[in-house]
């Protein structure tokens, strides 16, 4: 089964809430999905798969574009029936040449034109009941050797002479259109149509139809007006952009209505456009691909709108765009590549948003611009701000004024009048707009910390977790004296691509997962002293590649997995005093490690054996690292005694003949089963084994 669930959802053109499936003997799924048009799909898979698109039924699609189904050379089935599709044009099943079933019944079709049907030359199933058909073009069917079922019940026809051809037809396929009644004139009204003689059907009037061609454009939409191309929706309380309008529109009206949001994809049918108004409406989102394809745009305005975010894209492809007004919104953030296709543009307003900072090269690829508003928004005039003045001394066409807001020795200044050297960065003031270009900007600071620049203080707010919402710019993190248990490997790193210092101290964490800390590339210093690590694996400091201290002093740290320190060739200084290594011959290695780093900044002695007790770890020589028969090394990461079951924080070692607790339970372990042994364990030892090391732990069994 391939899902094209998210393919529908990338071409955004009408709303998903059904699950949509392509298969080989399946099809489209999205039954009474409420549909309002159908989309133009996208089909990257094999040539020869044989694609079925079925239950679109049921929806209210009632105007199909000819770019709906372009490219999709290999569709064999479509169903559309039980929409409100009124008419099939010239262009609208153009691309669907492999079509061999159509079923378009229980619509409301006046009109088809019938060199879209005859180019269909594979067709063998074509089902038109139940539709208001009141005639047909006498060529439709010609060319349509596989057609082996044809439904036209249920219509609106006229047996006039028009129709004598579809007589004959079905005479000659008897097979085909079974059924099929005359709805007019009064005197044939329910006749069968093969039936009838070729002299019964007459034409009268000087206007004759002919029904071979009409047309699919969709005429004005209420309660706009149109005229020459103008589609005038002012002022008219709309609340949505109109989905249907004439192909030929060149300018869409629509300022002073109550639109809150613009679809995807919803200009593209009109290719012709030239000029959107969508200023002084309630626009808060705008659809990243909302005016893609619109080549021939030239004036876009969006004044005046609830806009505060502009999506990555949203301006690909309108080469021909002169004029941009984007004032008077809530936009915060300009991607640096957003403008990079308007070669053409010649004004840009952003006057009146909450823009704080802006990248370099944001409006490098503009070449035509005479005019830029900035002013009113609340810049802060910073070291990577420096960029617009050298810009703006060089392209003097910033005509409103734009100041500084920030910080305070450069409020209320002109940026183009400030000296470069005047935007400075103290600290690390750097971070706070460095990603400006990416909309990585300072927010509101996670509760219930503290935020001074780009340093995040969690500490001493007896935290069980470390807040998911940090601002991306944190170089600093200090989450010391609180109630951590554990670091997880969730993804948290991967958002603080800033990272420098992390300080986890005097914390109850007695479990590291492995690659926890992937994606601190930044990273230098990292302190977990005084918390209640057991041992270190070789997992636990993975993606640290910049870290040059760690601090473990004060753990229960007895071994050190080989490898545990690899990846790491900047680290200057790790302090392991305080804990009770094990010099055993599993630590052998490390000794040999520290020698070979000859780096005087790691520390850690010998707790036992009695004759090591209190050597420098990095003076004993390969040979006194020796074992005996109760000698253990690490365990690892996710380790389960082997007579044990482990599952989440539930550890089961029932009926496991123990005579004593199994090493390597867990920490996080919340419940313990132990029954069923033949020789009851010491419980004095489990409670005490418990207390030292699993705090959470209930019931023990």
């Amino acid at each position: 089964m391939y899902g094209c669930q998210e393919t529908l959802r990338e071409m955004h053109t009408f709303p998903l809430d059904k699950t949509i499936q392509i298969a080989a003997s399946g099809g489209c799924k999205g039954r009474e999905s409420g549909f309002r048009r159908v989309a133009r799909f996208c089909w990257h898979v094999y040539e020869k798969l044989i694609f079925v698109f079925r239950d679109l039924q049921g929806n209210n699609v009632s105007v199909i574009f000819k770019t709906d189904f372009e490219d999709m050379a290999t569709l064999h089935v479509l169903d559309l029936s039980h929409n409100q599709i009124a008419t099939i044009g010239p262009k609208t099943l153009r691309g669907v040449s492999a079509l061999r079933h159509l079923l378009l019944e229980d619509n409301v079709l006046t009109c088809i034109d019938e060199a879209s049907i005859r180019e269909l030359k594979d067709l063998e199933i074509l089902m038109l009941n139940n539709n208001k058909l009141v005639t047909l073009g006498k060529e439709m069917l010609n060319g349509l050797s596989h057609l082996r079922t044809l439904k036209l019940a249920d219509n609106a026809l006229a047996c006039d002479c028009h129709l004598a051809w579809l007589s004959r037809h079905l005479r000659t396929y008897p097979r085909l259109g079974q059924h099929t009644r005359c709805a007019s004139p009064a005197h044939l009204k329910d006749r069968n149509l093969a039936d009838l003689q070729e002299h019964e059907f007459k034409c009268s009037g000087l206007v004759e139809r002919t029904g071979s061609e009409c047309s699919a454009e969709p005429q004005c939409p209420h309660p706009c007006k149109c005229a020459d191309g103008i589609v005038d929706c002012r002022e008219n309380s709309l609340t949505k952009v109109p989905t249907h309008l004439p192909e030929d529109t060149t300018e869409l009206r629509l300022e002073q209505n109550g639109i809150t949001e613009i679809p995807p994809k919803a200009f593209s049918p009109y290719r012709k456009l030239r000029r959107i108004d969508l200023s002084n409406n309630q626009i808060k989102k705008v659809a990243a691909d909302a005016f893609h394809g619109l080549k021939s745009l030239e004036s876009l305005v969006l004044y005046g709108n609830k806009i505060a975010e502009l999506p990555a894209g949203l301006f690909q492809g309108l080469t021909n765009l002169q004029l941009l007004l984007l004032n008077a919104n809530e936009i915060s953030c300009i991607r640096t590549d957003l403008f990079k296709d308007l070669t053409s543009l010649t004004l840009l307003s952003l006057y009146d948003n909450n823009i704080r900072s802006l990248a370099d090269g944001t409006f490098a690829n503009l070449r035509s611009i005479k005019t830029l508003h900035l002013a009113r928004n609340p810049f802060i005039c910073d070291c990577n701000l420096r960029w617009l003045s050298v810009y703006l001394h060089a392209h003097p066409i910033e005509t409103s004024g734009a100041k500084c807001e920030m910080p305070k020795r450069a409020q209320k200044r002109k940026i183009d009048s400030m000296r470069d050297d005047k935007f400075k960065c103290k600290g690390d003031e750097e971070l706070l707009t460095k990603r400006a270009g990416e909309c990585i900007l300072p927010g509101a600071c996670p509760a219930p910390c503290t935020c001074n620049g780009a340093t995040v203080d969690c500490s001493n707010k007896r935290l069980t977790s470390i807040p998911k919402d940090l601002p991306l710019y944190t170089s600093t993190l200090v989450l010391n004296n609180n109630e951590l248990d554990k670091i997880k490997a969730d993804g948290l790193f991967e958002k603080l691509p800033e990272l420098q210092h992390l300080d986890l101290r005097k914390n109850k964490i007695s479990r590291i997962e492995a690659s926890a800390f992937q994606g601190a590339h930044n990273l230098t210093d990292l302190l977990l002293s005084e918390n209640r690590l057991r041992e270190v694996h070789n997992k636990m400091f993975s993606g640290l590649p910049s870290l040059k201290t760690l601090n473990l002093h004060g753990n229960s740290i007895t071994c050190v997995m080989p490898g545990s320190f690899d990846g790491m060739p900047h680290i200057r200084a790790i302090n392991m005093q305080g804990n009770p290594l094990s010099c055993n011959c599993y630590l052998a290695w490390f000794a040999g490690w520290l020698r070979k780093r000859d780096i005087a900044g790691i520390s850690g002695r010998c707790h036992d054996p009695p004759r090591l007790k209190d050597a420098v770890i990095k003076d004993i020589p390969h040979h006194e690292f020796k074992c005996n028969n109760d000698s253990v090394g690490c365990l690892g990461d996710d380790y389960c005694p082997p007579q044990c079951n482990c599952a989440g924080s539930v550890v089961r070692c029932s009926r496991s003949q123990l005579t004593e607790i199994p090493r390597g339970i867990p920490p996080e372990t919340t419940e313990l089963y132990l029954d069923g042994s033949e020789q009851q364990p010491d419980w004095n030892a489990v409670q005490r084994y418990l207390q030292e090391s699993h705090e959470a732990v209930a019931p023990v069994s």
